[in-house]
């Protein structure tokens, strides 16, 4: 089969879906011939790559996947055919049962060449939406109070600080396992004698690395995927609320609830009162406590 049909086809549906960017196309039928440009592949960051594999999914295919997950290009496809079809094939570095090793090719899409149409229009499935508890390595160093370490009882450390706080909360919103690696300063990234959390990212040691890291000219030429934020201090200003008055002070130490039953109590006793010196003149005294009821009472 004609990959080219293939590959235009692929080529047009997906500007459908994202018009600003093409796959790079890639043309492979050994291990030997991606050694070839793998050099060149570590110096440009594209999104998205479309392998073609002209002599179909060779026994070395798992040693191009690993080699592509160490260089962080997860939005890559591989296409192979036969005579009436074109498979594409993709591979999950977050699956929750390999978590970055041992990765493998799950078939995503088919091409049917005899009514020139693909199976579903997923061709660059979302990869990194749910890391499916998977462990991420985090560097960090101490700077306060971005990240502050501490001690525990059974000697290990724990971590704490506002870049600790963020790291916690992305791990909620994208189910990954953070793994606090600390280390004594920052360093230095660089291909020989890489020091610090920095050398420990260009090393592939740890993932993500956090501590009030500056933006430098330097570090950006060797690591990427980096990230800027700015944080400042915030005054709350509080004006003072309005005078309350000498009506809402009477009323205010109890609600509306009790006012009304003060008053149903009030008016019922008004209302007994009433009655009894209406009925009787001497209960009536009696109740309102005249003094010589009371006193011959007492005699």
């Amino acid at each position: 089969m004609d990959f080219r049909t293939i590959v235009r086809g692929h080529q047009r549906k997906f500007k459908e879906f994202d018009k600003r960017r093409s796959p790079i196309v890639l043309i492979l039928d050994s291990i030997d011939s991606f050694n070839a440009i793998k050099i060149k592949l570590q110096r440009i960051y594209p999104k998205y790559y479309l392998i073609v594999l002209t002599k179909g999914l060779f026994k070395e295919v798992n040693e191009v996947i690993k080699e592509l997950w160490s260089m962080s290009m997860d939005n890559v496809n591989f296409l192979t055919s036969n005579a009436t079809h074109g498979f594409i094939y993709t591979y999950f570095p977050f699956d929750h049962e390999k978590c970055g090793t041992d990765l493998l090719l799950h078939p995503i899409n088919v091409f049917d060449t005899t009514i020139q149409k693909w199976s579903n229009l997923n061709f660059y499935p979302e990869k990194v939406q749910n890391l499916n508890n998977c462990a991420l390595k985090v560097g960090v160093t101490e700077s306060i109070p971005m990240v502050i370490t501490s001690n525990e009882t059974d000697g290990t450390k724990s971590f704490d600080g506002i870049e600790v706080l963020l790291i916690r909360k992305l791990a909620l919103e994208f189910n990954f396992t953070p793994q606090f690696n600390i280390f004594e300063s920052v360093g230095v990234a660089r291909e020989k004698n890489s020091t610090g959390v920095l050398g420990s990212l260009y090393d592939r040691k740890c993932d993500v690395a956090i501590g009030s890291l500056s933006l430098q000219i330097d570090r950006t030429q060797v690591l990427s995927a980096t990230s800027m934020f700015a944080s400042i201090p915030i005054v709350a200003v509080i004006p003072p609320s309005s005078q309350i008055s000498a009506f809402v002070k009477l009323y205010l130490p109890f609600d509306f609830t009790t006012w009304i039953l003060l008053f149903v109590m009030f008016l019922t006793g008004y209302i007994v009162i009433l009655i009894t010196k209406l009925i009787s003149k001497t209960s009536y005294k009696f109740i309102v406590g005249h003094k010589r009821i009371i006193s011959r009472q007492v005699v």
